[in-house]
């Protein structure tokens, strides 16, 4: 038999608390205040049978956030209407709620049936029918009960016990998780939270990551069902007592999962489902969001619309007032900032998104994907929007909660089949297919425009390029794209800057006369050219011109770069390679002092002449002499 949680829901003073006592004997009021005013603030629980637990939450409008963390977690609702006030205000805001975060099953106990005539108490049923018309209760059977005298309570066991004869086990995952709803301490243990094991199994001796404070947190011990236990699984109301953290460090709404698996996020992706008894939502509205036991305030950003309509549904991006912890498919609750009604709700579609822009179809397209829950379609969508073009194989874990032996299997069949590519050894950084391509197509319209607006330029610097490119690029896909493009011919590199492969150089009327300039001081200087500064200085222009300009000569095949500062015009290298090569033919090898004598120039010219022969594979060095190469 599974382990289910009962959760109660209804108007404040309408008997859940005296009800939950009369079917387990245990009162789930526990704050001093509680019992002082008879009247619930916070959640209470208490123990059915072996295999079940009960969430009493509070019927106080005041206390509705309470009331949301209580039944965020719940299996089966105990709704609870009172005979003698029938329909109250709470009743219908916690039908809403109910029905907003997704609960499927449930009963209506009507109470404090002693207090009213039989006449009376059919009146009551017949407007209970009608208030759950169309709802998850519409065919929920509807149980009139006394917690004073009695008078029902076994039929609302019998049901009750019939729920949990049928209910099925929940689908078991690996991830462990569970929000905490409460936080105390116990003299002798220290600090304790509870919560419902929404997901995998926790041991003593665990250790446990606390969210969003990313903490990591060793359990010392575990109850469920109020006896010490080992483990605590999917379903199980358990207490952990974890080692080294006060209570003042915790606190409801925070998350306790498996190490490494989640990540909290400023921003969340959902459908919204606006009640149509809320007024129409603008853009950027500031809500209350309530989800699994905490409460967030947040702006929300209409994807589609600039108007969300009472009664209308759209995707939307929550931008977080502090982050938190999610997974697909988490059911929320959204009230208005002030006064505070619950306005809508729905489940969350992504829960670690980029901070998009409005009307982006590629944005609404993968939401959609997302929305659809095929867990294939989902690793390839966030790889396809992921804005550096690539995942992390620890990220697609980490937004998704998702097992990742599943998330491997399905890498494993992707990079099969030739749809993601992997750049790195252990098949953790994975690019999209598609993504390479459009990137590179990015990457030549950006060369493209960059030559057309400066068609004097030799190129566009790598840095620029990156700068340029309109979406954060991870480095490994950066340089893979570029050394693609050069492998196919359509770039051509040339130290930190990059061309289209067919481009050449085209010059305005001044250039082209420095340029001329140029030629004539380098042809007039022959084996004696002057430098970079000594040239600027002749053309009264920078050098940094000067070295862009004979580096366009260099393209041009006028000059050759022997070092940083010189340039030797290429009919002067030609000239010298011709009588060192007939040199070489008659001596078999040269010395720079030969160099020298046979060109007529001195060491500072001869050395770099020889090092750039040796650099294109004219000479070779062998110890102080060179000789042809091959």
């Amino acid at each position: 038999m599974s382990h289910i949680i009962i959760g109660t829901a209804g108007h404040i003073d309408h008997g859940k608390t005296e009800l939950v006592k009369a079917l387990t004997g245990m009162d789930t009021d526990r704050l001093p205040e509680e019992k002082k005013r008879g009247l619930t603030i916070d959640l209470g629980f208490a123990f059915y049978g072996e295999n079940a637990a009960i969430i009493d939450v509070p019927g106080h409008e005041r206390f509705i956030k309470n009331m949301v963390a209580g039944v965020a977690t719940i299996d089966l609702v105990l709704f609870v209407i009172a005979a003698d006030d029938g329909i109250m205000p709470q009743t219908r805001e916690h039908l809403d709620i109910l029905n907003l975060l997704g609960v499927k099953k449930g009963l209506v106990a009507i109470t404090k049936i002693d207090l009213v005539e039989r006449d009376w108490l059919d009146l009551v049923i017949d407007e209970v029918h009608k208030f759950v018309e169309g709802t998850f209760l519409d065919e929920a059977p509807i149980l009139p009960v006394s917690s004073t005298t009695g008078e029902g309570i076994e039929a609302l066991r019998k049901v009750l016990d019939g729920e949990l004869a049928r209910a099925q086990a929940k689908p078991f995952r690996q991830l462990f998780r569970m929000p905490i709803d409460r936080v105390f301490t116990i003299k002798g243990f220290g600090t304790v939270v509870t919560g419902t094991v929404l997901s995998g199994t926790v041991r003593v001796g665990q250790t446990l990551e606390l969210l969003p404070q990313r903490r990591e947190m060793k359990i010392r011990g575990i109850q469920k069902h109020g006896r010490t236990a080992e483990t605590a699984r999917a379903g199980d109301r358990a207490a952990l007592n974890p080692m080294g953290i006060g209570k003042n460090e915790l606190a409801r709404g925070d998350v306790l999962a498996q190490k490494g698996y989640l990540k909290p996020s400023p921003f969340l992706d959902a459908r919204l489902n606006l009640l149509k008894s809320a007024r129409g939502m603008k853009n950027r509205t500031r809500v209350r969001l309530h989800i699994g036991t905490k409460e967030i305030l947040c702006r929300v950003v209409l994807l589609e619309t600039d108007r969300l309509e009472p009664g209308g549904t759209e995707w939307v991006q929550f931008l977080l007032e502090s982050p938190y912890a999610a997974i697909p498919g988490d059911a929320f609750v959204i009230r208005s900032y002030s006064p505070q009604l619950t306005i809508g709700g729905g489940r969350v579609i992504h829960p670690h998104p980029p901070k998009h822009r409005r009307f982006q179809r590629d944005v609404l397209q993968f939401l959609r994907t997302m929305a659809g829950g095929n867990p294939r379609e989902i690793i390839e969508a966030k790889l396809m929007l992921s804005r550096k073009n690539t995942l992390l194989m620890a990220r697609l874990v980490e937004e998704g909660g998702v097992d990742p032996d599943l998330v491997k299997t399905i890498i494993a069949e992707l990079v099969k089949e030739n749809i993601i590519l992997s750049l790195d050894d252990e098949g953790k950084i994975l690019f999209h297919r598609q993504n390479i391509k459009s990137a590179s197509e990015e990457f030549i319209r950006i060369i493209e425009n960059f030559h057309r607006a400066h068609p004097d330029h030799r190129g566009l610097a790598l840095a620029e390029l990156k700068a340029k490119f309109n979406r954060e690029v991870h480095p490994a896909l950066f340089e893979k794209i570029l050394k693609d493009l050069e492998k196919g011919r359509r770039i051509k590199r040339e130290g930190n800057l990059v061309r289209l492969a067919t481009y050449r150089v085209r010059l305005s009327p001044q250039r082209e006369k420095l340029i001329n300039r140029i030629e004539e001081i380098l042809l007039d200087g022959g084996v004696h050219p002057s430098g970079i500064q000594e040239i600027a200085k002749m053309l009264d222009t920078r050098p940094g011109t000067v070295n862009e300009l004979a580096t366009i000569m260099q393209d041009m095949g006028k000059l050759a770069r022997v070092d940083n500062s010189h340039f030797f015009h290429q009919r002067m290298i030609e000239q010298a390679r011709e009588k060192i090569s007939q040199f070489l033919n008659e001596q078999g090898e040269v010395t720079i002092s030969e160099v020298g004598k046979l060109l007529n120039t001195s060491r500072k010219y001869s050395v770099p002449l020889m090092e750039y022969f040796d650099a294109v594979g004219f000479t070779e060095r062998r110890g102080d002499v060179r000789v042809k190469k091959g």
